[in-house]
């Protein structure tokens, strides 16, 4: 009987007794993004230039850059009066948006640019290729089609 109670008692010490809280064996991506004062010092950090639509240097921008072997990626964020509108352009031919939703309207003014929103009048996103690199325009709040193609076609 001894010997049946010191070995239960020492499952019980091994296994431990009453309810213990799981560990949050969380891990954690570090945030690939640095952010910059100036155009030219993230384009120095991601190592990829960018030329911007000129009518939107008017408004206050954040960028950041991205290159650390496995993400190379050069953003501009503007604030255009509360309609956020931010550029992204990268090397390959991947879709970098970050945009993962279906749009009703899609169109396509040259075979490399599609140009997607929910109506005829409002367009949300850009996304095209010049062979070496992608791009892309994202508009929170939506932007005329002739608007958005001209933001497409100004940058490089």
């Amino acid at each position: 009987m001894l010997k049946r109670m010191i070995v239960l008692l020492m499952v019980l010490l091994l296994c431990g007794c009453g309810a213990k809280e799981a560990e949050n064996n969380t891990v954690m991506i570090a945030n690939p993004f640095t952010t910059h004062e100036a155009l030219a010092e993230a384009e120095k950090a991601a190592d990829i230039t960018l030329t911007l639509p000129e009518d939107l240097s008017a408004f206050p921008a954040v960028y950041r850059a991205a290159n650390n072997g496995t993400l190379q990626l050069i953003e501009v964020i503007f604030d255009c009066e509360g309609n956020e509108i931010r550029l992204r352009k990268s090397p390959g031919t991947e879709d970098n948006s970050g945009v993962y939703k279906t749009f009703s309207v899609i169109e396509s003014p040259e075979d490399t640019v599609k140009l997607y929103g929910n109506s005829e009048e409002q367009f949300l996103l850009a996304t095209w290729q010049d062979g070496e690199y992608s791009y892309s325009i994202v508009c929170d709040e939506g932007v005329e089609f002739d608007t958005l193609h001209a933001w497409v076609c100004s940058t490089k």
